[in-house]
Order: structure tokens, then C-alpha cells, then sequence
């Protein structure tokens, strides 16, 4: 405890017995003590002589403590202090007197002695003052708190960025991607038959479209890459291709079998150098069947083999109204870019990370990768074992069920397509090169991936009353608790 008196400040202990004092008690009792002039315990019957006299009967003033503030006199020890706890008691050097000759109290010596009629109207004002005061302290406590745990969680948001690094947005890697695919589209000369005049500030305007929303158009191959059975994610076939053009409501009205299959081949490299009509498209060539489209939509052709309208404009405006309201809606492509960017959500993943890595590698090491050679990856999970993990957390749709908040096959293959990072050659080590070479990396999904992988599948939920972070924690709740089905 310690006590002041003007520039006076003297600390000592302090025996409160059970707590059941009040805290004008511990003042009082703290002010005598004060002016015994011995602050170690009471004073010997020789000592009483040379007290001074100028050191007693003064009142205390303030109570206060480092962690709940001033200390109201009528509140108990017990339920205020804790042991050893330290608490300050101020005495009033001496007592101000009012113009009209009544003393002024400070507050604290209001809730403390108020005796006359018009002390206790003091006393009620200084209730009501301490009652805002109180409120203010609560509120500023508060502020604290939350700028702890803010800080506390940009931390933890920290730590996990650099986990997800390459499944955060990207902008640099983005537009290396985007340059590596446009220069596939001029060697392989797929815009001959679609430019007017093949103006080189037309091809210009069409790249700058193809760098600035990169994400949109590799999130929408992918989904549709997903639809059919197999487990290649990087080609897309004429099927999924017509499945693609139908959920965009590219056209008002349905367009036939001839002009989509047209469209498909038009864009292949292969067909176009005379090879087999039912080749898939590759990124890049699914790149150039949606600027066909925009032509077809808005412009049909006058023309045997050219287009005569611009077709920048025409394929922004459907890249506006079709492909970028589609993957923010259909794909959560907005609801990633919003998970990734809140670090409340990354913070969550912070909290379940060593359960979810141990999930992983668990699950990772369940299927052979190349049954043929019975290969087994202990560091990549396959679309397999994606499954079994899905399905052991009571997520996956069983076969003719119809319960929209599980995850069906296509789902399952969509999610699995759309969580894969697309890494050119230039930002990959040799080593890692060498590491990837004997299995397609479309098909295997590592840890960064796993991750959002499990965000997606918890964004697809429809359960609309609930928020993404909700909806996330549930999901992280089931994959975590499949380690205490393997404890039982």
C-alpha cells in the first residue's frame, strides 16, 4: 500500500484480515497509520510524545488501484482486491473552503463522510459524476482490450499469410502468368482469324484485359475444367465447354450444338493444324473461345473468316455482366478474396493450424498417387483422398441424396480444381521443378491448398443465416475433430 500526503509518499503492508471491510476502512486505517509517524505497525507508548501534530486527523481524499481505478468507499475489500494487491490512498494536504465557507470535498470524500442534509445533495451529485466516470473507465478498459486482442490477431494473421503466400492474391504473379499465356496465344497465332486487321492496340487492349482479372478467368477454367468425372483440372472439354457457356447466360437464347463446337475447335491449336476434333482446350485456348463468344453474342460475322467489329469493348462488357458476377457469386471468388484479406478468419485458421496439418498428412498418405507404381505421397493429397477426408467429416452428399448443405462429387471436384495455385516457371525453384517432374501437379494439392480447399467447402454451405466466419469455424471443428475418432 501506499500512501500520499502532498510530496509526501510513504509505502507499507497492510493486514485487511477476511476482506470484509470496507475500502473506507483500509483508507481510514492506511490515514492513521500515516500519521503515527511509524509506518511498520503501531506506535510504542514512548514513542506517543514525539508524534507530530501536524501529521494527524487528515482525511483521505482518493482511493484508488493500477487495474479497476478509484475504489468506491462502500464497495468491499474481498470483492475489489485480490492478495498483495496495491492500492494508493491519497490525504488532502488540507480542505478547501467555497466562497460561502462550506468545505469542498473531492469526490471520493463525499461517498465517503457525507453526514449534513446538503453533503448528502452531494453526495448524490458525486454518485451520479462517479456513475460517468465508472462508465467512461469501462468503456476505455474495453478500448484496451480490444486493441490487444487486435494486435494479438494481426499476429496470428501474420503467421498464416505466410503459410497461404501462394494462394493469397498476387498481383506480380498474376501478370507473369498472364504474359506467359499471351505469348502462347501469338505463337500459336490464335487471334489471325478474330482481329480486325489483326491491329497490334487491339491485341494490346485484349492483354490488359486478360492481366487485370487474370483471377476470374483462371477460377472460371478451373471450375469448369472440374465438371466431368475424370481428375484432370487443366483442360477443359467440349462438354464442360457448352456447361460453361450456358451457366454464364453468355447468349439470351440457347446456341446451337454447331456454333459452340465451331467456337471450341476455332480455338484449338491442334484442330486448327489439322489434328483431332475432340482435343481439349488448354487456358490459353479457353481464353480465346470467350473472345469468339463475345463476337458471336454481339457481333455475328459478315465476313467468311473475319470479324468486322472491335472486340475489346464487346469482351469487357461480357467479362462485366458474365464472368466476373459469376466466379464472385458461383465460385466464391468474392468470399475468398474477403477470407484472405480478414485477418479475424486467418487468426481462426492460426488457432486450428497444428490439427489441421496433422489432418492433413494423416489423410495425405491414405491413397497410392500412381497406383501403377504404388506410388504414396506423404505431402500432397489427391482428389481421392480429399474425398475420403470429406466424407469421413459427414460432409459429402451421399449418391441420390439431396442435401443441398453437403458437398456433391461435382462440388467435391470443383473445389478441388479451383484451390490449386497456378505457379509458372519463372517463380519455381530447380529444385522444385525436379520434385514435380513423374505426376501432374493439377492432380495433387499441398498443404497452402488443403487450406483453402476446406474454406471453400465451408463458404458452400447454404445456410445463409450464418457468417463466414462462423461457417468456416463449424467446418474447421469437423475436419479437427476426425483426430479424436482416431483417439476413440
Amino acid at each position: 500500500m501506499e500512501v500520499k500526503f502532498g510530496n509526501i509518499s510513504t509505502e507499507f503492508l497492510l493486514h485487511c484480515g477476511d476482506g470484509k471491510k470496507t475500502i473506507k476502512w483500509l483508507a481510514l486505517t492506511a490515514s492513521q497509520r500515516f500519521s503515527s509517524g511509524n509506518p511498520r505497525g503501531a506506535p510504542r507508548c514512548r514513542e506517543k510524545k514525539n508524534l507530530a501534530a501536524n501529521r494527524s486527523h487528515y482525511l483521505p481524499s482518493n482511493v484508488s488501484n493500477s487495474n479497476k481505478g478509484l475504489l468506491r468507499p462502500d464497495e468491499f475489500i474481498e470483492d475489489v482486491l485480490n492478495d498483495d494487491e496495491d492500492v494508493v490512498v491519497e490525504l488532502a494536504p488540507q480542505v478547501s473552503v467555497c466562497p460561502l465557507g462550506n468545505p469542498e470535498f473531492s469526490t471520493w470524500a463525499i461517498l465517503a463522510f457525507a453526514q449534513t442534509e446538503n453533503q448528502r445533495k452531494m453526495h448524490a451529485r458525486a454518485q451520479a459524476i462517479r456513475a460517468v466516470d465508472e462508465e467512461e473507465e469501462k468503456r476505455e478498459q474495453h478500448h484496451q482490450i480490444l486493441l490487444q486482442d487486435a494486435h494479438k490477431i494481426a499476429e496470428k494473421a501474420s503467421s498464416m499469410r505466410n503459410v497461404l503466400a501462394k494462394q493469397l492474391p498476387n498481383e506480380t504473379k498474376n501478370k507473369a502468368e498472364a504474359q506467359v499465356e499471351w505469348e502462347k496465344i501469338l505463337e500459336q497465332n490464335l487471334l489471325k482469324k478474330i482481329l480486325v486487321n489483326n491491329s497490334d492496340e487491339e491485341k494490346i487492349r485484349i492483354f490488359e484485359l486478360l492481366e487485370e482479372n487474370f483471377y476470374y478467368f483462371s477460377a472460371l477454367f478451373r471450375h469448369f475444367c472440374a465438371i466431368g468425372a475424370g481428375d484432370a483440372t487443366h483442360t477443359i472439354e467440349f462438354h464442360e465447354f457448352t456447361t460453361a457457356v450456358h451457366e454464364l447466360g453468355i447468349f439470351e437464347t440457347k446456341p446451337s450444338h454447331h456454333l459452340l463446337h465451331k467456337v471450341f475447335a476455332d480455338s484449338s491449336e491442334k484442330v486448327r493444324a489439322g489434328g483431332n476434333t475432340t482435343i481439349e482446350l488448354r487456358f490459353h485456348e479457353f481464353f480465346v473461345a470467350l473472345l469468339r463468344l463475345s463476337l458471336e453474342k454481339n457481333a455475328p460475322r459478315t465476313r467468311m473468316f473475319k470479324y468486322s467489329h472491335p472486340i475489346h469493348d464487346l469482351f469487357k462488357t461480357m467479362l462485366e455482366e458474365a464472368v466476373v458476377p459469376f466466379v464472385d457469386c458461383k465460385i466464391q471468388g468474392g468470399d475468398i478474396h474477403s477470407v484472405f484479406s480478414s485477418n479475424e478468419i486467418l487468426a481462426l485458421l492460426y488457432d486450428y493450424n497444428l490439427d489441421l496439418l496433422e489432418v492433413f498428412e494423416k489423410y495425405a498418405a491414405s491413397v497410392e498417387d500412381d497406383p501403377s507404381f504404388g506410388v504414396l505421397k506423404h505431402d500432397t493429397m489427391n482428389i481421392s483422398e480429399f474425398q475420403i477426408l470429406l466424407h469421413d467429416a459427414g460432409l459429402l452428399r451421399q449418391e441420390k441424396s439431396k442435401h443441398s448443405q453437403l458437398m456433391s462429387m461435382k462440388n467435391l471436384r470443383q473445389v478441388f480444381a479451383t484451390s490449386q495455385s497456378r505457379i509458372t516457371a519463372e517463380f519455381i525453384s530447380e529444385e522444385e521443378v525436379e520434385s514435380t517432374i513423374g505426376h501432374n501437379d493439377d492432380q495433387q494439392m499441398d498443404y497452402p491448398e488443403y487450406l483453402e480447399a476446406l474454406i471453400r467447402v465451408a463458404l458452400h454451405t447454404h445456410q445463409e443465416n450464418l457468417s463466414s466466419n462462423t461457417k468456416i469455424e463449424n467446418l474447421l471443428q469437423l475436419v479437427c475433430g476426425l483426430l479424436k475418432k482416431d483417439e476413440l
